[in-house]
């Protein structure tokens, strides 16, 4: 489910930074960041209600995509939801980095917008893509109050690392938690170190 919140989630972030730095829609940034200031299960609660079936938002999604509620589907949701404002801060600040000589060559030359952002823009933003990736990763598989809200605590359907470590502990099975809290640790170290490296490399 990490992976499939990165892989979902940074096209996004990436679109979204690219089109409102330095645009009058910049004010929406803050919108995109709310779910970094709102408690994880506040966000939960909030997706919870908005793709209930009783809500039009819901009903509509229910008839497009079948039920999202206590689904994979919705914990994937979740964790996008979560992580997606650390994806955008990373973009906006690589591409308020960027280096306007080569975008306005690019101008100059003929080169159409789509074709700047794409082959100019984008290809300089690599390093905060990649940060942007591993900052989601992070998040998405410590996440634990909006998913479990969406998408519920069900064994080997919905059931993340963080939900099965607290399901472990409340059952008393103390030796998987403490198993399953190492994979946490080692993976977020290994995070760690990658983010060091790509901070290195560039």
């Amino acid at each position: 489910m990490a992976g499939w919140t990165t892989f979902l989630t940074l096209p996004v972030a990436i679109v979204l930074a690219t089109l409102l730095h330095g645009s009058r829609w910049r004010p929406l940034e803050a919108l995109f960041l709310c779910p970094l200031f709102l408690p994880p299960t506040v966000t939960g609660f909030v997706l919870l209600y908005i793709l209930s079936p009783r809500h039009q938002v819901g009903e509509r999604v229910y008839e497009v995509l079948g039920p999202v509620v206590f689904t994979p589907m919705g914990t994937i949701l979740a964790c996008i939801v979560v992580s997606f404002p650390l994806a955008f801060q990373a973009c906006m600040v690589g591409v308020s980095r960027l280096s306007s000589v080569q975008l306005e060559s690019a101008v100059v030359l003929g080169g159409t917008p789509v074709f700047n952002t794409v082959r100019v823009l984008w290809p300089q933003m690599r390093g905060a893509i990649g940060v942007a990736g591993l900052l989601v990763f992070a998040r998405a598989l410590g996440e634990f109050g909006a998913s479990i809200m969406v998408g519920g605590n069900i064994q080997a359907k919905t059931q993340t690392l963080p939900l099965y470590i607290f399901s472990a502990a409340e059952s008393g099975r103390f030796a998987q938690a403490g198993q399953a809290a190492l994979v946490t640790c080692l993976v977020g170290l290994a995070v760690y170190v990658a983010l060091r490296l790509l901070e290195k490399s560039e």
